[in-house]
């Protein structure tokens, strides 16, 4: 193979990990989403299903780009699905697999830049921005399950804006949320709101849903 050739094999094999990465996101998240809707959870069933489908928003947005590249996308599945888990392991778990994800793409973005794909790289670091406010979310339910236990759903913040140790005022329960359709493959569901946590996301005008950040599109032929 050329030089050209080899760094394009490169590039196609950092997304292929990562798109296996959120292939086995898709079916955790959403095996999760069964369990807390099955346990009346159901606002927090909701929200692990929409973080679902931006996980597979991610898993189309890396197969277009691998196809743009001449490269096959992977159908292989990164691990194997934890079943039966806990509400208290859920998001400890979760989140501790949201900062293994950050890490790791972080490593591939590398990989594109050091392979002179710099739309590649921006398409890492699109999606990195998007699993940080999955982390932040799953941090913030965590915390709060920690502090106050599980043992009413109510008691649980059902949005990343909701206060750790701050529940919700007295009254009648509050009807769930529908889920309309997507329209787009960049407005998938009503998504996340952003948890403005930490100075550096404090800063950043990170938009009120995570399917807002729009990704510019990439062009059909590119060369490395």
């Amino acid at each position: 193979m050329s030089d050209r050739e080899i760094r394009k094999a490169n590039v196609v094999e950092a997304l292929n990990k990562a798109r296996s990465m959120e292939l086995h996101a898709i079916h955790q998240y959403m095996n999760q989403h069964y369990n807390l809707d099955d346990m009346d959870y159901g606002e927090l069933a909701a929200n692990m299903k929409l973080i679902a489908i931006d996980e597979m928003r991610h898993c189309e947005m890396f197969a277009e780009r691998i196809k743009e590249l001449g490269g096959e996308p992977t159908s292989e599945v990164a691990g194997k699905v934890v079943k039966g888990q806990e509400v208290k392991a859920i998001y400890s778990s979760d989140s501790d697999s949201e900062d293994d994800t950050i890490f790791v793409y972080n490593e591939l973005r590398k990989v594109c830049v050091d392979n002179g794909d710099i739309l590649t790289a921006k398409l890492f670091e699109t999606i990195i921005g998007e699993e940080q406010i999955h982390l932040n979310y799953f941090d913030n339910i965590s915390d709060h399950i920690e502090t106050l236990g599980c043992a009413r759903p109510s008691a649980i913040p059902s949005s990343p804006r909701s206060p750790v140790r701050r529940l919700r005022p007295a009254g009648p329960p509050r009807a769930l949320p529908s889920l309309p359709q997507p329209q787009t493959r960049a407005d998938t569901l009503e998504k996340l709101e952003t948890p403005g946590k930490g100075a550096f996301f404090s800063k950043l005008p990170f938009p009120k849903t995570v399917s807002a950040a729009r990704v510019p599109p990439f062009p059909k032929t590119f060369d490395v």
